[in-house]
């Protein structure tokens, strides 16, 4: 991946990722990692992150629920 450029974690990001991370521990912090550095920004972000951890428990609606309204 020359020359791409990976995307800062913003405090948009991080609430994201506490959110996430009250429910599903630390691999909700290390899929963010990884989902940064394939994102473009905030959105990209947010999108890509909750269709991992979708595809992770099988229930995206539960994901996007945690992800809006926190636990």
């Amino acid at each position: 991946m020359s020359g791409a450029q990976i995307m800062e974690e913003t405090a948009e990001t991080r609430k994201i990722v506490k959110k996430a991370e009250r429910v599903f521990g630390p691999v909700a912090v290390a899929i963010s990692k990884e989902t940064l550095g394939q994102s473009r920004n905030n959105d990209d972000f947010k999108e890509k992150y909750i269709a991992r951890l979708a595809s992770i428990t099988g229930n995206r609606a539960l994901v996007e629920n945690i992800i809006k309204n926190g636990v």
